[in-house]
C-alpha cells in the first residue's frame, strides 16, 4: 500500500474539571474520558490505514494547550528566568 501520510500528532484534551473519583460529577467524568481517551483512539483508527505498510509515527499528547493560546502561558519579565519545558 502506498503511504499517504507520514504520521499523526494527536492532541486530545478537555478543560472540563471532573472532581473527585468518589463524588465528582459522573457526566463530566464520561465527557473527559470520551475526549481524552476515545478522541485519541478515533484519531489513530482513522490514520493507521493511511500510513502504509512501511509504518509511520504517531505522537499522542494530552493538553488543553492544544486548543489555543493563553496569555497566562506567555513569558513575562517576572517569568523570563524560569525554564520552559
Amino acid at each position: 500500500m502506498e503511504r499517504l501520510l507520514g504520521g499523526l500528532v494527536n492532541n486530545a484534551a478537555t478543560p472540563v474539571g471532573v472532581g473527585s473519583v468518589l463524588d465528582g460529577d459522573l457526566d463530566r467524568w464520561v465527557q473527559s474520558w470520551e475526549v481524552n481517551v476515545l478522541g485519541m483512539v478515533y484519531g489513530i483508527r482513522t490514520v493507521v490505514p493511511h500510513l502504509g505498510t512501511d509504518g509511520g509515527s504517531i505522537v499522542n499528547t494530552a493538553s488543553v494547550a492544544g486548543s489555543g493560546p493563553s496569555p497566562v502561558w506567555l513569558p513575562t519579565p517576572r517569568r523570563s528566568s524560569q525554564s520552559w519545558v
